[in-house]
Parts: structure tokens; C-alpha cells; sequence
């Protein structure tokens, strides 16, 4: 990533951290734990990074769709 990436991420990182309580960090951390591990999982049953990527991608989109 270059500067423009580091510094627009680290806004976002910023004002999501502004706006959350300690419960809705506490659950994001257990959120992002758990596709981290759905990520490492489908690739040690076989599925290349970008496939593995594809996954968590797919299960992001359904929980954001409903």
C-alpha cells in the first residue's frame, strides 16, 4: 500500500474507534477472529489464497445482505 492507502485506512480505523463502546469492539475483534479462521481453514482443505479469499467474501456479502 502506498501513503494515501496508510493514511485513508488509519481515518477509517480512527473513526470507527470514535464511535465505538468497548461491547462493539470486543465484538468485531470476535468477528474478525472468526473469518481469519474461516480464511486459514478453506485453505488448508485445499483452496488457494484467492479462492480462500473469494469464500470469506461471500460469507461477508451474505451476513452484510441479510
Amino acid at each position: 500500500m502506498n501513503n494515501d492507502d496508510n493514511q485513508f485506512f488509519e481515518q477509517i480505523r480512527k473513526d470507527l474507534q470514535s464511535n465505538m463502546d468497548g461491547e462493539t469492539r470486543h465484538q468485531v475483534k470476535k468477528a474478525t477472529e472468526r473469518y481469519w479462521a474461516i480464511y486459514e481453514e478453506a485453505q488448508k482443505v485445499g483452496f488457494n489464497e484467492d479462492q480462500a479469499f473469494d469464500i470469506l467474501l461471500t460469507i461477508l456479502g451474505a451476513n452484510i445482505n441479510g
